[in-house]
């Protein structure tokens, strides 16, 4: 039984507004485009339904990671709360008797905790004020802080991830399903190198029995390295005759996704020459790259919406069905 302040009882509340930094608010129902996502993932080509769900259930358990620290906070919220409530029945119905709880039955015991549930429930604002003091205690330790500010940066990745395994799969689940497609990737030279079109091995046209009409994807993409977005995007670009798709990769915050990605994957998140020439973010060389979670919010909100364009453009190729329909 919750008795802490739900988000929209914060967002009531000016008070609560101010979520430290560090503190990420899970809020996946809040993204349209997760919703929208999820909503039309039974209306796609059947090949393409287990990669939609995989793909939400990574972004979902990235809101969920996320919001691990600020859940704790809630918690130890609510448990003061109820047992400020518990302790205040304990002291009106046996006064002056020091500690009553260790000398009652488990009943009556349960009976107590029960009623001081009912008026944790009916009065949140007990709870919002040990909110309030768990937040000022929280910022002042720096264990927790850091640990809070490494899990936002180490979400960026995991959002990443999600973003490049969805893209990998669609890629490889269209080509299987309606090789013909490969032509338009073959037909453009940006594209075309990044296949493996001249290195495919004598095992795997046995193992496909010598014939991959039905493997195009699986053979062309097989070890193809999906860490840029340009890369992405050309691929993409060739296979889905999608100006939706297209204006999609042209995020501005999936190419700073994919190079914040790169550094904390590689640098632990130091900037370098690199980063300061090609995203020129404002951030010095030397200095510790931190996600902001708005900015990490944003990034969400973006995978989760090209994701969607990538899915449509797959299912109108793979079954010519319309998700909007």
């Amino acid at each position: 039984m919750k008795t802490s302040p739900t988000q929209d009882e914060m967002d009531d509340d000016e008070e609560f507004i101010a979520i430290p930094d560090f503190l990420f608010e899970s809020k996946p129902e809040r993204n349209a485009l997760l919703q929208e996502l999820l909503a039309s993932s039974d209306k796609l080509e059947g090949r393409l339904v287990p990669i939609a769900e995989a793909f939400i259930h990574n972004l979902r358990s990235v809101y969920q990671l996320l919001s691990l620290p600020l859940g704790l906070v809630f918690q130890g919220s609510e448990d003061a709360w109820l047992w400020s409530n518990i302790f205040m029945d304990l002291g009106r119905d046996h006064p002056g008797s020091g500690f009553p709880v260790m000398r009652m039955t488990e009943s009556a015991f349960k009976e107590v905790v029960a009623r001081a549930y009912d008026k944790a429930r009916d009065n949140v604002d007990g709870a919002a004020v040990f909110f309030r003091m768990n937040l000022a205690k929280v910022s002042d330790k720096i264990d927790f802080v850091s640990a809070s500010l490494e899990l936002l940066n180490q979400g960026l990745v995991l959002t990443w991830s999600s973003f490049e395994l969805l893209v990998g799969d669609v890629l490889c689940a269209t080509m299987n399903a309606v090789p013909g497609v490969v032509e338009r990737v073959l037909s453009d030279p940006s594209a075309k190198k990044y296949l493996n079109g001249d290195k495919i091995s004598m095992e795997l046209l046995s193992e496909y029995g010598f014939d991959l009409s039905s493997a195009m994807g699986t053979a062309l993409l097989r070890d193809l390295n999906l860490s840029s977005i340009r890369k992405m995007k050309t691929i993409s670009s060739a296979l889905f005759n999608s100006m939706e798709l297209r204006k999609a990769f042209d995020s501005h915050t999936l190419y700073l996704l994919s190079e914040r990605r790169h550094l904390i994957v590689h640098r632990r998140g130091i900037v370098d020459a690199k980063y300061v020439r090609t995203v020129g973010d404002g951030r010095a060389e030397g200095e510790r790259l931190q996600i902001g979670k708005g900015e990490l919010a944003i990034a969400l909100e973006e995978v989760a919406g090209c994701g969607l364009s990538l899915l449509r453009a797959a299912d109108e190729i793979v079954l010519g069905g319309d998700l909007q329909g």
